[in-house]
């Protein structure tokens, strides 16, 4: 459900875009786990945009943030796992191979 609202502070308003996930029952994943409320069998999620309900649905803007949100844990593994930001150079195109070079052993290692 898309809501647009100005928190105390922020400079203009934003949109908020709130989704509820049905999940099983938490006794039947994991029956020592104590839940935050009880009975409640959803998962909430929101997402704060600038980006128009005239110009993107509620369904655009969520599969945009996933995608992003997937590219951006990639990068902090390629950051922290194989050191990607020790560029080896100032020339563009011994960076360009060095980042390919290990990619290619990140994915290998995978």
């Amino acid at each position: 459900m898309p809501v647009s609202y100005q928190p105390e502070g922020w400079e203009r308003e934003y949109r908020f875009v709130g989704l509820r996930y049905d999940q099983p029952e938490p006794d039947a994943v994991n029956p020592d786990q104590i839940g935050l409320f009880d009975g409640l069998a959803c998962r909430y999620r929101v997402f704060v945009t600038s980006i128009s309900s005239e110009k993107w649905s509620p369904a655009e803007v969520v599969a945009f943030y996933n995608k992003r949100a997937a590219v951006e844990n990639l990068i902090k593994e390629s950051n922290n796992d194989i050191g990607l930001p020790a560029h080896p150079s100032g020339q563009w195109a011994m960076n360009a191979n060095h980042f390919q070079l290990s990619m290619i052993a990140y994915n290998l290692n995978c």
